[in-house]
């Protein structure tokens, strides 16, 4: 370990060397950036020992960098500013999800990949407390290191020139202008959907941003967290347990600029894609890769396929906003496969999220305002599927057993890509840059195609939202012998094709979804060549970058 005292010199060399035309411009761009970002690349290639003793003790590190910028800027003339620094870029080895979390992390610096999906209002919190004795007017300071109880002082102390009375004989007043007081906020994180394993619930962790990053975040942005862990006992019956919870006190934020970020290409895997688009029957083969196992819709899998790529949003002059992405509605007789394919969808789009109608409300598929009780129950806002699949696709099963007042909410989700909500005082602006696939099946069970009636009046969905799709399929079960026969043979083909789910759990029979997802590339005699579901997902976010 690197002695204390040694660390504000440290710093200083670090920021003369390294970043010293950063803290101009930051000089020069105050108070609108109050934060100098420093990579630990840098700080890797300038001590290698020292990159490393911050992630061991960062809470030193903080205070002696914070120290060093200040002092390096009253060097240069430019006093009354109390700037932060911030590291960012943490080695792999740092960085969690949030089921990863255990003890030894504890009073370390990690980074964690997540979305945000409940933010408080930002308030103030007390750093430094300031109070007086009422007795004999003498004041003290008492720093406050936990932000859920403020510490109050046991006696009036003798030794600063006090009058020596103890708490219950006098009483102490909080002076709080002249207290040191910081912007506070609560960010509760969730992992990442594709950090999922299936069927188990997301793990969420709260943390805190003070200062310059209070009020950065908004509910569905995913954001790397670099920050120290702590824990603060589980309460009971008004006790402490010896059970804790963790928390993150956020140092830094690292956006997610490119689009599908979290999504990883390496080097060969670019060099593949590339290889892949120059060829004359890519948009064949793609049209092949969207669900084989499904027969026919030869031409609803190319719709699909365009609607994964989706085309070019566009800013006008006047303000307004075009969208680029397709939203597309499979209406169709039971047992055409639409349920199948929107899973398959769901499964191999970036980002892409599967909800059924009969499940979903409102609140949940664009965003609720929920009581919280770290903020004392104030309400706050929690991003429902269709903000958490922003850049991505939702897929929504059973679209027209909706109840009438949730579907309204998907009116301006789809077309002006955003909500707006105005729920419990609280008024916000969520994105929603996501293309909607949908299925809805005909109120009488099955389509009429001698009626009167229009196909499109034979569900149950509203005009207005009718018109928010831009492609309509009708997929409809005519009783076809030679087709039939096909069909069926194609299912029987199918089943002998799988592996026994039973099999794969007792790990006697690998399983083939692990084993297609590894192949780029590769031919079968029923479909030809296809693509792996894998390398489907990182094409389509290489090409949405």
């Amino acid at each position: 370990m690197l002695q204390e005292f040694d660390l504000p010199a440290r710093w200083t060399s670090l920021i003369q060397d390294h970043f010293a035309e950063a803290v101009h411009n930051l000089a020069q761009m105050w108070p609108d950036e109050q934060s100098l970002e420093v990579s630990y690349r840098v700080i890797e290639g300038f001590d290698h020992e020292f990159a490393h003793d911050i992630v061991e003790h960062p809470e030193l590190h903080f205070h002696a960098s914070n120290q060093a910028l200040r002092q390096f800027l009253l060097d240069a003339g430019h006093s009354n500013m109390y700037p932060f620094v911030r590291i960012v870029h943490l080695p792999s080895d740092q960085i969690r999800t949030v089921s990863q979390l255990r003890a030894d992390d504890i009073s370390h610096m990690m980074a964690i990949d997540a979305v945000a999906t409940k933010i408080t209002g930002v308030r103030p919190r007390i750093y430094a407390a300031t109070f007086e004795c009422v007795a004999c007017g003498h004041t003290m300071v008492i720093n406050q290191p936990n932000e859920q109880e403020l510490i109050e002082p046991i006696e009036c102390q003798q030794i600063d020139g006090g009058c020596g009375r103890a708490k219950r004989q006098t009483r102490f007043e909080l002076k709080q202008q002249d207290s040191i007081l910081i912007n506070s906020q609560f960010v509760e994180l969730q992992e990442l959907p594709e950090q999922m394993k299936g069927g188990i619930q997301p793990e969420r962790i709260l943390c805190i941003a003070e200062h310059d990053l209070a009020g950065k975040l908004n509910p569905g942005d995913r954001v790397k967290a670099n920050g120290v862990l702590f824990i603060r006992s589980q309460r009971k019956g008004g006790k402490d347990t010896p059970v804790f919870d963790i928390f993150l006190r956020i140092h830094s934020l690292e956006r997610q600029n490119i689009p599908l970020e979290e999504i990883v290409i390496t080097e060969d895997e670019e060099l593949e894609i590339k290889e892949l688009a120059r060829r004359p029957d890519i948009y064949e083969l793609f049209a092949n890769s969207i669900a084989p196992s499904i027969f026919g819709m030869e031409y609803v899998k190319r719709s699909l396929m365009l609607q994964l790529f989706g085309g070019v949003a566009r800013l006008n002059a006047d303000g307004t906003r075009n969208r680029g992405d397709l939203h597309i509605l499979l209406m169709g007789d039971p047992g055409v496969a639409k349920s199948q394919l929107l899973n398959y969808m769901a499964d191999i789009s970036p980002r892409g999220r599967f909800t059924s109608g009969q499940s979903a409300s409102a609140a949940g598929l664009t965003a609720a305002a929920v009581q919280d009780a770290a903020a004392d129950g104030r309400w706050t806002l929690e991003a429902g599927a269709l903000v958490l699949a922003d850049l991505g696709l939702a897929a929504i099963d059973e679209f027209d057993k909706m109840n009438e007042g949730d579907r309204s909410s998907m009116h301006e989700a789809m077309e002006q890509q955003k909500i707006s909500i105005s729920k419990a005082g609280i008024n916000a602006s969520l994105r929603t840059r996501c293309a909607v696939l949908a299925a809805a099946n005909p109120k009488s069970g099955r389509f009429e195609p001698v009626s009167e009636v229009p196909f499109t009046a034979q569900i149950n969905l509203a005009p207005p939202l009718i018109s928010r799709f831009d492609v309509i399929w009708l997929l409809t079960d005519d009783p076809e012998m030679e087709k039939d026969a096909k069909i069926a043979q194609h299912i029987i083909d199918n089943r002998l094709l799988g592996v026994s789910e039973l099999l794969v759990n007792e790990c006697t029979a690998t399983d083939p979804t692990k084993s297609s997802a590894e192949s780029g590339l590769k031919k079968t005699e029923t479909h030809g060549e296809v693509l792996s579901r894998d390398l489907i997902r990182k094409y389509i976010a290489y090409a949405k970058r």
